[in-house]
């Protein structure tokens, strides 16, 4: 009986690491302003780090092999991800149909502005404590508790996050808009002078879904 239990772990093992492709990288970072490119990959997931390091986890269910490109300009860093060499129609087919199946997880101090360029792809915010901006085609976009300032621009999607105390820009052409439940006419438009946190999202089709605290 142990020989067999033991040999299911092993087979599960093996599989884990045959099917799973995955890159690290952690490094501390002076710049408070970091742009991060995602046209390559699915789905990225935002948290905050417990340090004052950056790092990055890409997990990848396909044949493809991502590096951690990072280069640091005079005033912000930027992120970007090299998929492995395949041959040219295999790629392309890869990024037609959306299945490069790889994702990336993001761990950044809190208190640094953080701009996220995507094509079709998932963002998922948890409760990140710093400004954000997100520049994509279409996906969808969970943001949770948005902490500080966010500017997001999307063609499609389903949008959702939570705000307090908070200035509100909204604005969807031919999707829709609640608010805690209600629909709002586009632009939903809500300004406080006295209040210093910018909520700015602009689309031609998605659906916004905000939770006002």
């Amino acid at each position: 009986m142990r020989y067999y239990i033991t040999l299911v772990i092993i087979l599960v093992s093996q599989f884990t690491i045959l099917g799973q492709n995955s890159s690290f990288k952690s490094f501390v970072s002076p710049l408070n302003e970091i742009e991060v490119n995602v046209k390559a990959l699915d789905e990225v997931k935002i948290q905050n780090s417990e340090t004052n390091e950056i790092e990055i986890h890409v997990f990848n269910q396909s044949e493809q092999h991502y590096d951690v490109i990072t280069k640091e300009f005079e005033s912000f860093l930027k992120i970007d991800f090299k998929a492995s060499s395949l041959s040219r129609n295999v790629f392309r087919k890869y990024i037609t149909k959306r299945v490069n199946r790889a994702s990336v997880l993001i761990k950044i101090p809190e208190n640094k502005s953080l701009t996220i360029v995507g094509e079709n792809v998932d963002v998922i915010s948890e409760n990140y404590k710093g400004d954000l901006n997100i520049f994509i085609e279409k996906g969808y976009v969970n943001l949770n508790e948005v902490k500080r300032s966010l500017n997001l621009k999307l063609f499609q999607g389903n949008v959702y996050f939570s705000s307090k105390k908070s200035n509100f820009n909204i604005k969807t052409n031919r999707g829709k808009i609640k608010c805690n439940d209600s629909l709002k006419t586009s632009p939903y438009l809500k300004k406080n002078r006295s209040l210093k946190k910018q909520i700015k999202v602009s689309s031609i089709r998605a659906n916004i879904f905000v939770n006002e605290l």
